[in-house]
């Protein structure tokens, strides 16, 4: 579990985040886009609006990762999303085990953890399991979605994570 350090912020930057053991995680700026990058962004998002369940904008600066897990605080870079998992106690799971709470960590075509969400239903027809997710697309809006249904630019979904047993509370 990501700690939040609320102490006194002199210098305006953001406050310390720190894992389970203690390691500081790094934070840093949402990645400025250039116009034309920002249409490409918006015009693929649009074309998929239709298949997402519900979406938000929102104008505070953090991402995915910062949702997950920093409570919408900060912005962190995708490459600290190992380091966290494994500090934090969490432990890589099948998709066929995944439950609502856990996390889909998206990768690049070079394996790359470049985006991440929180499952938040789950629907069984038999065999067939469909993951809805939580996430916000780097500097967009969140969106709950299929956990497949993400814009080209975050990847697939390659791995499913919960709190490893000692770090559940319930």
């Amino acid at each position: 579990m990501v700690q939040l350090n609320f102490g006194n912020n002199d210098n305006n930057k953001p406050k310390p985040i720190y894992t389970r053991a203690g390691w500081e995680i790094p934070q840093g700026v949402p990645q400025r886009f250039s116009q034309q990058q920002l249409e490409i962004r918006a015009t693929e998002v649009l074309k998929m609006r239709q298949n997402l369940i519900l979406g938000t904008v929102s104008n505070y600066p953090y991402n995915c990762v910062g949702l997950v897990f920093a409570s919408r605080r900060a912005f962190i870079d995708p490459e600290h999303i190992p380091k966290i998992l494994s500090d934090d106690g969490y432990i890589k799971v099948q998709r066929s085990s995944v439950n609502v709470g856990d996390i889909v960590v998206y990768t690049n075509d070079e394996n790359e953890p470049i985006h991440i969400g929180v499952i938040v239903s789950i629907y069984a027809f038999g065999e067939i399991r469909t993951l809805n997710v939580l996430s916000k697309w780097g500097r967009d809006a969140e969106f709950i979605h299929d956990e497949r249904n993400v814009v080209s630019y975050l990847g697939k979904p390659t791995s499913y994570w919960k709190l490893g047993h000692e770090q559940n509370i319930y």
